[in-house]
């Protein structure tokens, strides 16, 4: 994820995900839970496409649940094979994560306000980039694309319910042509 700084937070349940595969995987326990085990790739902080395979390899793992940013913005060309090199490697990506614009998973009040597709602000940034992160996931014969819709309103007579389905419909709607797809919220 990265904040309105540029700065990238690091996710909790990523690196305990990979701690936990480490540990596993020293034990013995390797092959069975490399085979069902996937390591958010935002998670790892990757500068490249080799930077990330190199990190998801450390601890035996081979499959990712990529996030989209990274290859669509394709910096400085870090990116440009990400493909091939999960061909060569053996790496399976098993779903796709889109970011939100502005996005700050530190804290649930953070959340709450910065979060997934709620924030007017970014909407329409957000917006295009979904728009493209679809499409590359079409191109790289991704599936499953998921998405963090933010903290949702539980009742229809809530003033942004209306806004906030028109926006979740909006995106299904791109989503199917090419992917499937999965939705996360900030409330449970």
């Amino acid at each position: 994820m990265y904040r309105d700084d540029g700065s990238q937070s690091t996710s909790l349940v990523g690196a305990a995900g990979t701690a936990l595969a480490t540990r596993l995987a020293a034990a013995g326990a390797k092959a069975d839970l490399a085979s069902r085990l996937e390591v958010c790739s935002g998670s790892l902080q990757p500068e490249s496409a080799a930077d990330l395979l190199t990190k998801l390899a450390a601890p035996g793992l081979a499959r990712l649940q990529i996030a989209l940013d990274p290859i669509r913005e394709n910096k400085g060309g870090a990116w440009s094979d990400f493909a091939g090199l999960c061909k060569r490697r053996g790496v399976a990506c098993v779903s796709v994560t889109l970011g939100t614009v502005g996005e700050d998973d530190m804290t649930l009040d953070s959340i709450r306000c910065t979060g997934g597709v709620v924030p007017d602000a970014t909407w329409p940034e957000t917006w295009r980039n979904i728009q493209a992160d679809a499409e590359v996931a079409g191109r790289l014969g991704l599936g499953l694309v998921s998405f963090h819709a933010g903290f949702l309103p539980h009742e229809a007579s809530d003033p942004t319910f209306t806004t906030l389905q028109a926006r979740l419909r909006q995106i299904a709607n791109q989503c199917c042509r090419k992917v499937t797809p999965g939705v996360t919220s900030g409330k449970c």
